[in-house]
């Protein structure tokens, strides 16, 4: 079902929604994706990352006046690459070796992650909504973190995080 709508969902998802992270308009079609600009917090970092943002309707159930909202974010891979050289550097300058261990060190980080990060990260969300009264029912998350140390291996953590609002 494809259409403009403006009822209770959108008084309270922008107020409600803005609380968490998100953006813009009072009226979605359903299929539509709205694109922005935003940042996350990276653990280990000392700077906040920026990442491009979608948000979707990606359903309404009329018969249960529910609807849900899409979410993806994925960091802007040269500045997570920044940081994590930035984070990687802070170490190896504030170690215990030589000037010439840490100089190999540094050069060999900067070899390593010239033209990529040591990690990529996926963010996607689902918010379970009351069509009519606009309030979120339950909001899931999942996290992944693809963890690529050029070895043989590849390690993934998957981080899932579900809120759900009790009526």
């Amino acid at each position: 079902m494809k259409g403009t709508f403006g009822a209770g969902f959108s008084q309270f998802y922008i107020p409600e929604i803005q609380r968490f992270h998100f953006p813009y308009g009072l009226t979605y079609k359903m299929g539509d994706t709205l694109y922005y600009a935003d940042e996350i917090a990276v653990p280990f970092l000392d700077t906040p990352v920026p990442t491009v943002g979608s948000v979707w309707l990606d359903s309404i159930d009329r018969s249960t006046n529910t609807c849900v909202v899409g979410l993806h974010t994925v960091p802007d891979a040269e500045a997570l690459s920044n940081a994590t050289k930035a984070f990687f550097k802070n170490i190896i300058s504030n170690a215990s070796i030589s000037e010439t261990e840490k100089k190999e060190r540094l050069a060999e980080i900067e070899t390593q992650l010239q033209s990529r990060s040591f990690f990529h990260i996926n963010t996607f969300g689902e918010y379970h909504m009351d069509y009519e009264k606009g309030w979120p029912l339950s909001i899931s998350f999942q996290i992944e973190v693809q963890v690529d140390a050029q070895h043989p291996q590849v390690r993934r953590n998957v981080n899932s995080i579900r809120y759900e609002r009790v009526l």
